[in-house]
């Protein structure tokens, strides 16, 4: 406008088309610049809606060599059960996968406490936040310096009360229970986060969003790693140089299991596992009745 008056001083009236072409021009600059704008600004809140699939490449490995069984009967399951193994298509998820979106999350639990425990072997370290710190704060790419009994993740522990209409919704692979009784552990986790090696009774574990790769031995083969470290750094420092053995004798189960899988690990199997990508999962127990 500056240079317009300073137009119309030197040519006078004579000058106006020329002002008038000049408001068009700056009038065009200022609408592309709103535009560019609000993508940007749409992008940023979508993103902020979405849980974010990104990871480093290297989290990742196409390696696996646990089975995989699509839509087995229980008696097929049965002549695997005493090692992992995947099953592709044996219950259907879809509306559990719409409801941990991290908006559907968000909208519906966001003031729940949610437990956190310790990322290391032992998980006794707990801290109490409401999902929505945890998701917004808590849930970033994980440092591979970082050790695992000063890293909070939430896996498990939950008010059951809070979270019973969500767990209602999911289709459990009962065909599979043999008559035994099902106790859900649900969990959130950030890129690179995961827990060290540990072992407990029999599970199935699913994946709804990101992946998770996992490491298996049988109880008699302790892989060698520190309790309080972290999986991603356990992976970063330790991996390269004990898998090579490992995979030769098929002493270490490893694949990376995606929505859709569903992992199987016997009683007393170690497991340690790795979230690639911001990740929603969930783990069944099963426990005699």
């Amino acid at each position: 406008f500056c240079l317009g008056y300073r137009v119309i001083l030197q040519e006078g009236c004579g000058a106006l088309p020329m002002l008038l072409l000049l408001c068009v021009v700056f009038l065009s600059v200022l609408r592309a610049n709103a535009s560019d704008e609000f993508e940007t600004c749409k992008m940023g809140q979508d993103a902020e809606k979405e849980w974010v699939l990104q990871h480093e490449e290297w989290l990742y490995s196409t390696r696996c060599n646990i089975p995989k069984l699509h839509s087995p009967s229980f008696e097929e399951f049965t002549m695997f059960k005493e090692q992992p193994v995947i099953l592709v298509g044996v219950n259907d998820n879809a509306e559990f996968i719409k409801l941990t979106t991290k908006a559907a999350l968000l909208d519906s639990y966001a003031k729940n406490n949610v437990v956190l425990s310790s990322a290391n072997t032992n998980s006794y370290d707990k801290q109490i936040v409401p999902l929505d710190m945890y998701i917004h704060s808590m849930m970033g790419p994980q440092d591979p310096r970082a050790k695992g009994n000063e890293t909070f993740y939430h896996f498990g522990d939950h008010y059951y009360t809070e979270w019973e209409d969500l767990f209602a919704k999911y289709d459990h692979p009962s065909t599979f229970y043999n008559g035994k009784a099902p106790m859900i552990s649900f969990g959130l986790g950030g890129s690179g986060s995961g827990v060290p090696f540990h072992y407990h009774g029999e599970v199935f574990a699913e994946v709804f969003h990101g992946m998770k790769r996992w490491f298996i031995t049988p109880y008699s083969r302790r892989p060698d790693f520190t309790p309080d470290s972290s999986s991603l750094s356990w992976v970063t420092q330790q991996y390269a140089s004990h898998a090579t053995n490992w995979q030769h004798k098929d002493e270490m189960f490893e694949c990376v299991v995606k929505p859709g899988e569903l992992l199987y690990i016997p009683d007393m199997w170690w497991h340690s596992t790795l979230n690639i990508g911001q990740t929603v999962f969930l783990s069944v127990f099963l426990n005699d009745i």
